[in-house]
């Protein structure tokens, strides 16, 4: 009885990390590496490629510039998955007493995940989450655009 009342109290504070969260569109998870995916009820005309994110609205510390986007269509329905955050150049100390030059996007999961706790830092999930978020969209949005101007070339 002691031994399951025990494992009653330990299994609850071992499963508190937050390692998915849903935002406004799609869901945040971890998986070696912050991944975004969001699902779109229609079949979107736009193919997997690396994404411009705007630093201004999707600054994390650092300015980021891209990301990796993979897009999945099934019953008419469109999947995108984004990983790969990358942070563009940035001069003075970086991560780890490390200094200036191209970053690689490994260095933006140390700013918004917590390795030790396993989940997602507060200020990710309350705050630049929702910036990420808002670019990534304005990204897949410009692609659409394109994609219906017409230009074939």
């Amino acid at each position: 009885m002691k031994k399951l009342l025990l494992l009653l109290l330990i299994v609850p504070m071992v499963s508190f990390g937050q390692s998915s969260f849903k935002s406004s569109k799609g869901t945040f998870d971890y998986v070696n590496g912050v991944r975004y995916r969001v699902i779109f009820d229609e079949d979107l005309d736009i193919d997997s490629q690396v994404i411009k994110i705007n630093s201004k609205v999707a600054q994390v510390s650092y300015p980021m510039t891209s990301a990796k986007m993979v897009v999945d269509k099934k019953d008419g329905r469109t999947r995108i998955t984004v990983t790969e955050f990358s942070i563009g150049d940035v001069t003075g100390p970086v991560l780890n007493g490390t200094t200036g030059g191209s970053t690689e996007y490994y260095e933006m999961d140390n700013r918004v995940w917590n390795e030790k706790r396993q989940k997602f830092k507060g200020a990710f999930v309350k705050n630049y989450s929702k910036k990420i978020e808002k670019s990534i969209l304005q990204a897949v949005d410009r692609l659409i655009k394109n994609t219906e101007s017409g230009d074939d070339w």
